[in-house]
């Protein structure tokens, strides 16, 4: 159950960024390598976001690998509640972004 939910918490994220790097530039990106890239530039380029927000990213990106791929490792409360937290102040975040672009 908690690798269901560090999974999710990450695809939020994800999906959140993905949202934000459309507004901003009018591109897709698919991948987490090119949403994470593409976050940074927007950063350096000015973007109003603590850089220690986007840490949600790859938090929740090995979480999400754990999830998929981890044998033996599981995902534990801690580190799903943790992964919701962050996700949730990235989200929060983003939607301010946005908000204030419209």
């Amino acid at each position: 159950m908690f690798d269901i939910a560090g999974r999710q918490a990450y695809i939020a994220s994800l999906t959140a960024a993905r949202a934000l790097i459309y507004e901003r530039t009018g591109r897709a990106s698919k991948t987490h390598k090119g949403v994470k890239t593409v976050m940074h530039q927007l950063v350096r380029e000015g973007l109003p976001i603590n850089r220690s927000l986007l840490v949600s990213l790859e938090y929740g990106f090995e979480l999400k690998t754990t999830a998929d791929y981890g044998e033996s490792e599981r995902i534990s409360i801690t580190e799903a509640e943790k992964a919701l937290e962050l996700a949730a102040d990235f989200i929060d975040r983003i939607e301010n972004l946005i908000s204030a672009d419209a």
